[in-house]
């Protein structure tokens, strides 16, 4: 579902004169998904939660 958005927002943007759509944009963002996914889904999640409480 993040994937369809990311592309589909990047898409809207080649009718906004003051912004470029670029197919690499495209890329990096499904990119960022599958990987926010996949950490998200390890033990490094818990890693992030305890080092965003220690540095608050």
């Amino acid at each position: 579902t993040f994937v369809i958005m990311g592309v589909v927002l990047e898409y809207l943007q080649s009718f906004d004169p003051t912004r470029m759509s670029e197919f690499a944009d495209m890329i990096a963002n499904s990119t960022g998904v599958v990987l926010g996914l996949m950490l998200a889904l390890t033990k490094a999640k818990f890693t992030l939660v305890n080092f965003e409480k220690w540095i608050r």
